[in-house]
């Protein structure tokens, strides 16, 4: 994961101590109200607040691009954030 540091289990989810500690940042999801509905729906069934489902999500994306961008893969090296296997 991120920054050789120790992880916390959070539900099904593997996050960073620093993630829960409160060093984090905000980000707003516009999406409409059905698929709302069904994110909400998703999250229950996997027991993960939608705060963990949207950070995994994203999480997943940047890693897998940078396999194939070195550019994102540059912008991961300079926040010393290590490359998923």
């Amino acid at each position: 994961m991120y920054r050789s540091e120790p992880y916390l289990v959070a539900k099904s989810l593997m996050l960073p101590l620093w993630y829960t500690a409160g060093a984090v940042k905000r980000v707003q999801v516009l999406m409409s109200p059905a698929c709302h509905r069904v994110l909400k729906q998703i999250c229950a069934i996997d027991d993960v607040s939608m705060s963990e489902f949207m950070y995994s999500c994203a999480r997943t994306h940047i890693h897998e691009r940078a396999k194939t961008d070195d550019h994102i893969l540059t912008l991961l090296q300079r926040e010393g954030i290590e490359l998923d296997p």
